[in-house]
This record gives C-alpha cells, sequence and structure tokens, in this order.
C-alpha cells in the first residue's frame, strides 16, 4: 500500500499538466493540424526515457525505497514538457489569447488550495483511526471531507474575487 501510494503521489504531481494536454491539443485539431502534436509528443516521449533513468538511477543511488516512484515522477515531468510545448506552440502561431491577469490569479487559486488543504489536514483523522471504522462510516466521512473541501475552495475563490469566466481560454479567429 505505501509502494502504491508512493507512486501515486507522483503522478499527482503531473495532473495539471495532463488536464492542460487535453485542453491545448484540441487547439491544433481544431487548426486541423495534427504533426505539431505528434511531434511534441515525441519529444516528451524522448524526455520521459530520458527522465526514467536518471531518476531510476539516482533512486537506486540514493538507496531510496521505491524505484518506481522515479518512473511516475518522470511521467509526470514529461506531461509538463509537453503542456509548456503545445502551449508555446499555440501562442507563437498567435492562435492562443491567453488572459492578461494570470499572476493574480494563480495566487488566488493557490490560496485557496491552502485553505482547503489546512482545513482538511486540520479535520480528516488518522489513517489508524480511519482504517478502524466501519465501511459506512468511513465512505459517508469521505464524501463529508470531499464536499467540505470543496465548499471551502469555492467559497475561499468567490470572496477573492475570482469568477468563472477567469477560467476562460479565447482563441482567435482567423
Amino acid at each position: 500500500t505505501q509502494m502504491a501510494s508512493m507512486s501515486l503521489m507522483a503522478y499527482a504531481v503531473g495532473l495539471p499538466a495532463f488536464i492542460y494536454i487535453k485542453v491545448l491539443a484540441p487547439g491544433f485539431y481544431a487548426r486541423q493540424d495534427t504533426k505539431t502534436p505528434v511531434k511534441i509528443g515525441i519529444i516528451a516521449m524522448l524526455a520521459n526515457i530520458a527522465l526514467n533513468l536518471l531518476f531510476v538511477w539516482l533512486w537506486h543511488r540514493m538507496n531510496l525505497p521505491g524505484a518506481h516512484t522515479g518512473l511516475a515522477l518522470a511521467t509526470s515531468l514529461s506531461a509538463y514538457i509537453n503542456a509548456s510545448l503545445l502551449l508555446l506552440s499555440l501562442k507563437n502561431a498567435q492562435v492562443l489569447a491567453q488572459l492578461q491577469s494570470w499572476f493574480p490569479l494563480v495566487i488566488k487559486v493557490l490560496c485557496s488550495a491552502f485553505l482547503m488543504f489546512g482545513v482538511l489536514k486540520y479535520l480528516v483523522p488518522d489513517i489508524t483511526v480511519w482504517s478502524q471504522w466501519q465501511v459506512l462510516p468511513r465512505f459517508g466521512s469521505l464524501v463529508g471531507f470531499i464536499t467540505l473541501g470543496l465548499v471551502i475552495y469555492a467559497v475561499s475563490l468567490y470572496l477573492l474575487g475570482l469568477r468563472f469566466s477567469q477560467f476562460r481560454f479565447s482563441f482567435i479567429d482567423r
């Protein structure tokens, strides 16, 4: 269980990049440009191979448990490479017009995420207590904590002045 959790945490680092790839790739397909995402995907795949070798070597060299975590981390980092290259390519082609105020948006999102994390870290019981509960109370608590996290995050974003419309990209019509 601990080994699986290590790799899942490393994959979780890459979730924003994986989502970003899914958002940016249609910008190429809508323009009937299938070659660019494939070329970028090949670059990301080669980076993934290199990072796999590097991280597994480092894990063994430093005698860290769970070298497979290095593989998951390499996959996450290569997803960031892929997403960054897709974004740069769309910006260079002047297809994507980004919001002017990214920095305040990122700060608001991070503040809300840290607030949500802090409250949930304080309220969620230790894993030893959690594992002693029966299935139904554990399930109910999980649903409750997820709902509480969602509410804390959404309300704090709203109180910080963030509106849903700020999460949109606008594509330039040609």
